[in-house]
Protein backbone atom coordinates (compact mmCIF):
# COMPACT_ATOMS: atom_id res chain seq x y z
CA UNK A 1 0.00 0.00 0.00
CA UNK A 2 2.80 2.35 0.90
CA UNK A 3 4.59 1.53 -2.34
CA UNK A 4 1.49 2.35 -4.44
CA UNK A 5 1.16 5.73 -2.75
CA UNK A 6 4.81 6.48 -3.39
CA UNK A 7 4.35 5.56 -7.07
CA UNK A 8 1.38 7.90 -7.47
CA UNK A 9 3.24 10.75 -5.81
CA UNK A 10 6.22 10.18 -8.14
CA UNK A 11 4.05 10.30 -11.27
CA UNK A 12 2.26 13.43 -10.09
CA UNK A 13 5.56 15.12 -9.34
CA UNK A 14 6.87 14.31 -12.82
CA UNK A 15 3.78 15.82 -14.44
CA UNK A 16 4.12 18.99 -12.40
CA UNK A 17 7.80 19.29 -13.21
CA UNK A 18 7.09 18.72 -16.91
CA UNK A 19 4.42 21.42 -16.97
CA UNK A 20 6.67 23.89 -15.17
CA UNK A 21 9.53 23.05 -17.53
CA UNK A 22 7.38 23.61 -20.59
CA UNK A 23 6.21 26.96 -19.30
CA UNK A 24 9.75 27.97 -18.56
CA UNK A 25 10.87 26.74 -22.02
CA UNK A 26 8.07 28.68 -23.70
CA UNK A 27 9.21 31.79 -21.94
CA UNK A 28 12.82 31.17 -22.97
CA UNK A 29 12.06 30.65 -26.70
CA UNK A 30 10.51 33.34 -28.89
CA UNK A 31 8.44 32.01 -31.78
CA UNK A 32 5.20 32.58 -33.65
CA UNK A 33 2.59 30.23 -32.28
CA UNK A 34 0.57 29.94 -35.54
CA UNK A 35 1.98 30.54 -38.99
CA UNK A 36 -0.42 30.83 -41.94
CA UNK A 37 0.66 29.87 -45.44
CA UNK A 38 -1.28 29.58 -48.67
CA UNK A 39 -1.18 26.36 -50.62
CA UNK A 40 1.78 26.32 -52.99
CA UNK A 41 3.64 29.21 -51.38
CA UNK A 42 6.85 29.25 -49.34
CA UNK A 43 6.77 29.66 -45.55
CA UNK A 44 9.40 30.45 -42.91
CA UNK A 45 9.48 28.92 -39.38
CA UNK A 46 11.70 30.74 -36.86
CA UNK A 47 12.80 30.21 -33.21
CA UNK A 48 15.01 32.42 -31.03
CA UNK A 49 16.28 32.15 -27.44
CA UNK A 50 15.30 35.05 -25.23
CA UNK A 51 18.51 34.65 -23.16
CA UNK A 52 21.93 33.48 -24.31
CA UNK A 53 22.72 29.88 -23.41
CA UNK A 54 25.54 27.44 -23.99
CA UNK A 55 23.80 25.64 -26.86
CA UNK A 56 25.46 22.59 -28.37
CA UNK A 57 22.90 21.75 -31.10
CA UNK A 58 19.61 22.98 -32.59
CA UNK A 59 17.07 20.42 -33.88
CA UNK A 60 13.82 20.89 -35.86
CA UNK A 61 11.11 18.23 -35.54
CA UNK A 62 7.75 17.69 -37.25
CA UNK A 63 4.82 16.35 -35.22
CA UNK A 64 3.13 13.32 -36.78
CA UNK A 65 0.28 12.24 -34.53
CA UNK A 66 1.89 11.12 -31.26
CA UNK A 67 5.43 10.90 -32.66
CA UNK A 68 8.07 13.28 -33.98
CA UNK A 69 10.11 13.27 -37.18
CA UNK A 70 13.45 15.03 -37.48
CA UNK A 71 13.61 17.65 -40.22
CA UNK A 72 16.98 19.42 -39.81
CA UNK A 73 19.85 19.89 -37.32
CA UNK A 74 22.64 22.39 -36.75
CA UNK A 75 25.79 22.44 -34.60
CA UNK A 76 29.05 24.34 -34.73
CA UNK A 77 31.10 21.30 -35.67
CA UNK A 78 29.06 19.77 -38.52
CA UNK A 79 26.93 22.72 -39.61
CA UNK A 80 23.35 22.36 -40.98
CA UNK A 81 22.04 19.01 -42.10
CA UNK A 82 18.61 18.14 -43.58
CA UNK A 83 17.12 14.67 -43.48
CA UNK A 84 16.51 12.80 -46.72
CA UNK A 85 12.70 13.06 -46.49
CA UNK A 86 12.81 16.90 -46.58
CA UNK A 87 15.99 17.56 -48.53
CA UNK A 88 14.19 18.69 -51.71
CA UNK A 89 11.72 21.00 -49.98
CA UNK A 90 13.37 22.39 -46.83
CA UNK A 91 16.39 24.67 -46.41
CA UNK A 92 18.03 26.17 -43.31
CA UNK A 93 17.99 29.89 -44.03
CA UNK A 94 19.39 31.15 -40.71
CA UNK A 95 21.96 29.25 -38.65
CA UNK A 96 23.22 29.83 -35.12
CA UNK A 97 23.02 28.51 -31.57
CA UNK A 98 20.68 31.23 -30.35
CA UNK A 99 18.40 31.58 -33.42
CA UNK A 100 17.34 29.21 -36.19
CA UNK A 101 15.04 29.47 -39.22
CA UNK A 102 13.93 26.94 -41.83
CA UNK A 103 12.00 27.49 -45.09
CA UNK A 104 9.44 25.07 -46.53
CA UNK A 105 9.08 25.47 -50.30
CA UNK A 106 5.78 24.80 -52.05
CA UNK A 107 3.60 24.18 -49.04
CA UNK A 108 1.20 21.24 -49.36
CA UNK A 109 -1.69 19.98 -47.25
CA UNK A 110 0.62 17.39 -45.63
CA UNK A 111 2.74 20.21 -44.21
CA UNK A 112 -0.14 21.42 -42.05
CA UNK A 113 0.97 20.40 -38.52
CA UNK A 114 3.06 21.65 -35.57
CA UNK A 115 6.86 21.99 -35.60
CA UNK A 116 9.24 22.06 -32.60
CA UNK A 117 12.64 23.71 -32.28
CA UNK A 118 14.92 22.19 -29.59
CA UNK A 119 17.93 24.13 -28.21
CA UNK A 120 20.13 21.50 -26.44
CA UNK A 121 21.99 23.57 -23.79
CA UNK A 122 24.32 22.62 -20.98
CA UNK A 123 23.44 22.05 -18.17
CA UNK A 124 19.71 22.99 -18.73
CA UNK A 125 19.12 20.34 -21.37
CA UNK A 126 16.57 20.84 -24.18
CA UNK A 127 14.85 24.21 -24.38
CA UNK A 128 11.80 23.74 -26.65
CA UNK A 129 9.87 26.17 -28.79
CA UNK A 130 6.67 25.26 -30.64
CA UNK A 131 5.02 26.71 -33.76
CA UNK A 132 2.07 25.38 -35.79
CA UNK A 133 1.59 25.74 -39.54
CA UNK A 134 -1.91 26.31 -40.93
CA UNK A 135 -2.27 25.87 -44.70
CA UNK A 136 -4.92 27.94 -46.44
CA UNK A 137 -6.36 26.97 -49.80
CA UNK A 138 -7.69 29.45 -52.30
CA UNK A 139 -8.27 28.81 -56.00
CA UNK A 140 -8.95 31.08 -58.95
CA UNK A 141 -12.50 32.47 -59.17
CA UNK A 142 -14.75 31.72 -62.15
CA UNK A 143 -17.25 34.19 -63.62
CA UNK A 144 -19.97 33.12 -66.07
CA UNK A 145 -22.57 35.21 -67.93
CA UNK A 146 -25.78 33.78 -69.42
CA UNK A 147 -28.78 35.37 -71.18
CA UNK A 148 -32.19 34.70 -69.67
CA UNK A 149 -35.64 36.29 -69.87
CA UNK A 150 -38.01 36.76 -66.96
CA UNK A 151 -41.79 37.15 -67.47
CA UNK A 152 -42.07 39.64 -64.63
CA UNK A 153 -39.64 41.97 -66.40
CA UNK A 154 -41.87 42.31 -69.46
CA UNK A 155 -39.82 39.93 -71.62
CA UNK A 156 -36.83 42.18 -71.16
CA UNK A 157 -33.45 40.59 -71.72
CA UNK A 158 -31.71 39.76 -68.44
CA UNK A 159 -28.10 38.67 -67.98
CA UNK A 160 -27.42 36.15 -65.20
CA UNK A 161 -23.92 36.40 -63.70
CA UNK A 162 -22.41 33.69 -61.48
CA UNK A 163 -19.12 33.92 -59.59
CA UNK A 164 -17.71 30.93 -57.71
CA UNK A 165 -14.51 30.28 -55.76
CA UNK A 166 -13.21 27.38 -53.65
CA UNK A 167 -11.01 27.80 -50.61
CA UNK A 168 -10.21 26.93 -47.02
CA UNK A 169 -11.36 28.65 -44.91
CA UNK A 170 -14.39 30.12 -46.66
CA UNK A 171 -13.78 33.01 -49.06
CA UNK A 172 -15.87 36.13 -49.50
CA UNK A 173 -17.31 37.38 -52.82
CA UNK A 174 -18.41 40.90 -53.73
CA UNK A 175 -19.61 42.56 -56.96
CA UNK A 176 -18.44 45.73 -58.61
CA UNK A 177 -19.69 47.33 -61.83
CA UNK A 178 -19.00 50.55 -63.70
CA UNK A 179 -22.76 51.27 -63.58
CA UNK A 180 -25.62 50.40 -61.23
CA UNK A 181 -26.95 47.43 -63.20
CA UNK A 182 -26.56 44.51 -60.73
CA UNK A 183 -29.72 43.41 -58.91
CA UNK A 184 -30.79 40.55 -56.61
CA UNK A 185 -27.39 39.18 -55.49
CA UNK A 186 -27.64 35.80 -53.72
CA UNK A 187 -24.87 33.74 -52.10
CA UNK A 188 -24.61 30.18 -50.79
CA UNK A 189 -21.79 27.75 -49.97
CA UNK A 190 -21.04 24.02 -50.36
CA UNK A 191 -18.65 21.99 -48.16
CA UNK A 192 -16.48 19.61 -50.18
CA UNK A 193 -15.24 16.18 -48.95
CA UNK A 194 -11.62 17.41 -48.73
CA UNK A 195 -12.56 20.14 -46.27
CA UNK A 196 -12.61 23.03 -48.74
CA UNK A 197 -15.66 25.26 -49.15
CA UNK A 198 -17.06 26.47 -52.47
CA UNK A 199 -18.85 29.81 -52.40
CA UNK A 200 -21.30 30.64 -55.23
CA UNK A 201 -22.80 34.07 -55.75
CA UNK A 202 -25.54 34.76 -58.32
CA UNK A 203 -26.89 38.09 -59.51
CA UNK A 204 -28.80 39.62 -62.42
CA UNK A 205 -27.82 42.39 -64.80
CA UNK A 206 -30.39 44.49 -66.67
CA UNK A 207 -28.85 45.61 -69.98
CA UNK A 208 -31.62 48.19 -70.40
CA UNK A 209 -30.06 50.18 -67.55
CA UNK A 210 -26.75 50.49 -69.35
CA UNK A 211 -26.35 54.10 -70.40
CA UNK A 212 -23.18 53.55 -72.41
CA UNK A 213 -22.46 50.92 -75.01
CA UNK A 214 -21.16 48.42 -72.45
CA UNK A 215 -20.54 47.85 -68.75
CA UNK A 216 -17.74 46.01 -66.95
CA UNK A 217 -18.83 43.64 -64.17
CA UNK A 218 -16.13 42.49 -61.71
CA UNK A 219 -16.16 39.66 -59.17
CA UNK A 220 -13.88 40.37 -56.18
CA UNK A 221 -12.63 37.61 -53.85
CA UNK A 222 -11.08 38.16 -50.41
CA UNK A 223 -9.51 35.41 -48.30
CA UNK A 224 -7.30 35.21 -45.19
CA UNK A 225 -4.60 33.51 -47.23
CA UNK A 226 -4.43 36.33 -49.78
CA UNK A 227 -2.31 39.42 -49.39
CA UNK A 228 -4.54 41.18 -51.92
CA UNK A 229 -7.94 40.36 -53.38
CA UNK A 230 -8.41 38.39 -56.58
CA UNK A 231 -10.56 39.76 -59.40
CA UNK A 232 -12.17 38.52 -62.58
CA UNK A 233 -14.23 40.67 -64.98
CA UNK A 234 -16.62 40.39 -67.92
CA UNK A 235 -17.89 42.98 -70.41
CA UNK A 236 -21.66 43.13 -70.99
CA UNK A 237 -22.87 45.10 -74.02
CA UNK A 238 -26.04 47.15 -74.12
CA UNK A 239 -28.81 45.75 -76.36
CA UNK A 240 -29.36 47.35 -79.77
CA UNK A 241 -32.28 49.79 -79.99
CA UNK A 242 -33.93 47.88 -82.82
CA UNK A 243 -33.83 44.54 -81.02
CA UNK A 244 -35.05 46.13 -77.80
CA UNK A 245 -38.05 47.69 -79.57
CA UNK A 246 -38.88 44.43 -81.32
CA UNK A 247 -38.95 42.60 -78.01
CA UNK A 248 -41.02 45.22 -76.17
CA UNK A 249 -43.59 46.20 -78.82
CA UNK A 250 -46.63 43.94 -78.75
CA UNK A 251 -46.80 41.73 -81.82
CA UNK A 252 -50.12 41.05 -83.63
CA UNK A 253 -51.59 37.57 -83.49
CA UNK A 254 -50.29 35.02 -85.94
CA UNK A 255 -53.71 34.51 -87.63
CA UNK A 256 -54.09 38.21 -88.35
CA UNK A 257 -50.64 38.32 -89.92
CA UNK A 258 -51.44 35.33 -92.15
CA UNK A 259 -54.75 36.81 -93.31
CA UNK A 260 -53.09 40.14 -94.05
CA UNK A 261 -50.39 38.48 -96.16
CA UNK A 262 -52.95 36.50 -98.17
CA UNK A 263 -55.08 39.60 -98.85
CA UNK A 264 -52.04 41.57 -99.91
CA UNK A 265 -50.96 38.81 -102.29
CA UNK A 266 -54.42 38.61 -103.90
CA UNK A 267 -54.58 42.37 -104.38
CA UNK A 268 -51.15 42.33 -106.00
CA UNK A 269 -52.18 39.60 -108.46
CA UNK A 270 -55.41 41.41 -109.39
CA UNK A 271 -53.50 44.66 -109.94
CA UNK A 272 -50.93 43.01 -112.20
CA UNK A 273 -53.64 41.33 -114.30
CA UNK A 274 -55.52 44.63 -114.67
CA UNK A 275 -52.41 46.45 -115.82
CA UNK A 276 -51.66 43.75 -118.39
CA UNK A 277 -55.19 43.91 -119.81
CA UNK A 278 -55.05 47.70 -120.01
CA UNK A 279 -51.73 47.62 -121.88
CA UNK A 280 -53.08 44.90 -124.19
CA UNK A 281 -56.13 46.90 -125.17
CA UNK A 282 -54.19 50.13 -125.54
CA UNK A 283 -51.43 48.75 -127.80
CA UNK A 284 -53.66 46.33 -129.69
CA UNK A 285 -51.33 43.40 -129.02
CA UNK A 286 -50.44 41.16 -126.18
CA UNK A 287 -47.73 42.25 -123.82
CA UNK A 288 -44.40 40.48 -123.82
CA UNK A 289 -45.38 38.30 -120.89
CA UNK A 290 -48.49 37.12 -122.74
CA UNK A 291 -46.46 36.46 -125.90
CA UNK A 292 -44.14 34.23 -123.93
CA UNK A 293 -47.02 32.35 -122.36
CA UNK A 294 -48.96 31.81 -125.65
CA UNK A 295 -46.35 31.18 -128.36
CA UNK A 296 -48.87 29.50 -130.71
CA UNK A 297 -51.06 32.59 -130.91
CA UNK A 298 -48.03 34.77 -131.56
CA UNK A 299 -46.87 32.43 -134.31
CA UNK A 300 -50.24 32.52 -136.06
CA UNK A 301 -50.37 36.32 -135.83
CA UNK A 302 -46.89 36.69 -137.29
CA UNK A 303 -47.76 34.34 -140.14
CA UNK A 304 -50.92 36.27 -140.94
CA UNK A 305 -49.04 39.58 -140.95
CA UNK A 306 -46.03 38.56 -143.03
CA UNK A 307 -47.53 36.07 -145.51
CA UNK A 308 -50.25 35.94 -148.08
CA UNK A 309 -53.36 34.27 -146.64
CA UNK A 310 -53.35 31.97 -149.71
CA UNK A 311 -50.82 29.18 -149.29
CA UNK A 312 -48.28 28.90 -152.07
CA UNK A 313 -46.75 25.64 -153.22
CA UNK A 314 -43.27 26.88 -152.32
CA UNK A 315 -44.13 27.32 -148.63
CA UNK A 316 -44.65 24.71 -146.01
CA UNK A 317 -48.10 23.33 -145.58
CA UNK A 318 -49.71 24.63 -142.41
CA UNK A 319 -51.39 21.31 -141.84
CA UNK A 320 -48.54 18.90 -142.57
CA UNK A 321 -45.45 21.09 -142.19
CA UNK A 322 -43.87 19.49 -145.34
CA UNK A 323 -42.27 21.35 -148.25
CA UNK A 324 -43.04 20.38 -151.85
CA UNK A 325 -41.80 21.77 -155.18
CA UNK A 326 -44.23 23.83 -157.19
CA UNK A 327 -44.74 22.94 -160.89
CA UNK A 328 -45.08 26.65 -161.78
CA UNK A 329 -42.33 28.46 -163.64
CA UNK A 330 -41.50 32.10 -164.20
CA UNK A 331 -42.13 33.63 -167.61
CA UNK A 332 -38.91 34.34 -169.47
CA UNK A 333 -40.27 35.58 -172.84
CA UNK A 334 -40.26 39.32 -173.48
CA UNK A 335 -43.57 41.06 -173.06
CA UNK A 336 -45.03 43.23 -175.74
CA UNK A 337 -46.56 46.57 -175.18
CA UNK A 338 -49.88 45.06 -174.50
CA UNK A 339 -51.89 44.92 -171.37
CA UNK A 340 -53.20 41.79 -169.79
CA UNK A 341 -56.73 42.28 -168.66
CA UNK A 342 -56.27 46.03 -168.52
CA UNK A 343 -52.83 45.93 -166.84
CA UNK A 344 -49.92 47.48 -168.71
CA UNK A 345 -46.48 45.91 -168.48
CA UNK A 346 -43.75 47.57 -166.44
CA UNK A 347 -41.33 49.92 -168.12
CA UNK A 348 -38.28 48.26 -169.49
CA UNK A 349 -39.81 44.84 -169.34
CA UNK A 350 -39.42 44.14 -173.03
CA UNK A 351 -36.00 42.59 -172.59
CA UNK A 352 -35.60 40.27 -169.60
CA UNK A 353 -38.36 41.10 -167.14
CA UNK A 354 -39.65 38.04 -165.32
CA UNK A 355 -43.20 38.43 -164.21
CA UNK A 356 -44.22 35.71 -161.78
CA UNK A 357 -47.66 34.30 -161.75
CA UNK A 358 -49.68 34.54 -158.57
CA UNK A 359 -48.97 31.43 -156.57
CA UNK A 360 -52.05 29.46 -155.74
CA UNK A 361 -52.60 25.99 -154.49
CA UNK A 362 -53.37 23.83 -157.50
CA UNK A 363 -56.63 22.02 -157.47
CA UNK A 364 -56.70 18.28 -157.05
CA UNK A 365 -58.77 17.78 -160.25
CA UNK A 366 -56.96 20.31 -162.37
CA UNK A 367 -53.23 20.21 -162.78
CA UNK A 368 -51.41 22.90 -164.77
CA UNK A 369 -50.01 21.83 -168.09
CA UNK A 370 -46.34 22.31 -168.67
CA UNK A 371 -47.10 23.26 -172.28
CA UNK A 372 -49.06 26.27 -171.05
CA UNK A 373 -46.33 27.49 -168.68
CA UNK A 374 -43.13 26.91 -170.54
CA UNK A 375 -42.34 28.49 -173.90
CA UNK A 376 -39.72 25.79 -174.46
CA UNK A 377 -42.33 23.02 -174.97
CA UNK A 378 -42.70 21.56 -178.53
CA UNK A 379 -46.33 22.57 -178.72
CA UNK A 380 -45.51 26.28 -178.35
CA UNK A 381 -42.64 26.12 -180.80
CA UNK A 382 -44.95 24.97 -183.66
CA UNK A 383 -47.54 27.70 -183.04
CA UNK A 384 -47.63 31.26 -184.21
CA UNK A 385 -46.98 34.16 -181.85
CA UNK A 386 -50.68 35.03 -181.84
CA UNK A 387 -51.60 31.56 -180.63
CA UNK A 388 -48.91 31.64 -178.01
CA UNK A 389 -50.23 34.91 -176.71
CA UNK A 390 -53.80 33.62 -176.59
CA UNK A 391 -52.73 30.51 -174.73
CA UNK A 392 -50.75 32.59 -172.26
CA UNK A 393 -53.79 34.78 -171.62
CA UNK A 394 -55.90 31.73 -170.95
CA UNK A 395 -53.33 30.34 -168.55
CA UNK A 396 -53.12 33.62 -166.66
CA UNK A 397 -56.87 33.90 -166.46
CA UNK A 398 -57.08 30.31 -165.23
CA UNK A 399 -54.65 30.75 -162.36
CA UNK A 400 -56.15 34.06 -161.39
Amino acid sequence: MMQFQKMCLYILGMLVMSTVYNVVSAELVKTQRVVIATLGENVNLRCELSKPKDVLQVTWQKTKGQSFENVATYNKRFGAKITDAFRDRVTVTQVGTDVSCITIHGVTKEDETCYSCLFNAYPEGAIIGRTCLSVYEIYEPHLEVESISKPESGHEEVKSITCSVTGKPVASISWNATEDVIVNPQQYSVVNPNGTITVICNASVLPSRISNKEVVVTCKVTHPGLTREKQTSRVISAPAIESYLEKNISKPPTNAVTIGLICGLLLSVVGVVGILKFCWKKNGKKPESAQKRFPKDNESESVSENHDPLRTPLNKSFNTGQTFESPLRYRSTPLKNKSFNGCSPLEGSEKTNHVPFRHMTPSKNKSPSKSLLSDQSPALKNTTPEKKEAKSKRAIHYYR
